[in-house]
């Protein structure tokens, strides 16, 4: 698997948080060894449902974590997780949802959110 950790915060009120992001990678190639139910020739990932899309999001701070499809809504994907994230988890999933995950290892390690409603932004946005 390839992640990738970000730090994200608001400065008004404080509020920080720390996701790690994680791509499927050599994972595809696994097969089932049980075989019941599922097409051997195919990923075990596939056959359990999984595709390219799903990313794994970890809150580290509390360790809480699910996999997610690329498009679709954190508003509601994040309640049927059945997990209690953090308030900067939705924020940051949103942000997340409009990044380019082929490049994971590209993406910042610290991102910035203005305010309520406002789009994060890098520290490598700023110079900083």
């Amino acid at each position: 698997m390839k992640t990738r950790i970000i730090e994200v915060e608001e400065p008004r009120p404080g509020f920080i948080g720390t996701f790690m992001v994680g791509l499927f990678d050599e994972e595809w190639n696994r097969r089932s060894l049980t075989a019941v139910g599922y097409d051997p020739a195919t990923s075990l990932l596939h056959n359990l449902g999984w595709v390219g899309e799903h990313f794994l999001v970890v809150e580290l701070g509390r360790g809480h974590g699910a996999l997610f499809h690329h498009k679709s809504e954190p508003r509601w994907d994040v309640p049927e997780t059945g997990i209690y994230f953090g308030p900067m988890f939705l924020p940051f999933m949103e942000w997340l949802k409009t990044q380019d995950l082929s490049r994971l290892d590209e993406l910042p390690e610290h991102v910035v959110l203005d305010g309520p409603g406002s789009v994060l932004r890098s520290k490598e946005d700023e110079g900083g």
